[in-house]
């Protein structure tokens, strides 16, 4: 699923993954009523459930620079 930014490029599914892996956590955080975030701009609220949730670990196990690549 592509998706084009305003002046930007489109972003390859692999980044795509990511950012609605992350809607998705921030949805279930906002449906099941995390105290933590509060009306506002919460950044470290964010960050703290985003790191919470493990999308960026497996993100970066399955594309990070060393993934596949079959060499220590």
């Amino acid at each position: 699923m592509p998706i084009n930014f305003h002046h930007a490029e489109s972003l390859s599914n692999r980044y795509v993954d990511l950012v609605l892996a992350g809607l998705a956590v921030g949805a279930v955080a906002l449906a099941g009523g995390d105290e933590r975030l509060r009306p506002g701009h919460n950044v470290a609220a964010t960050n703290e459930i985003l790191s919470e949730s493990g999308i960026v670990v497996d993100y970066y196990r399955l594309y990070g620079p060393t993934a596949g690549a079959g060499r220590g």
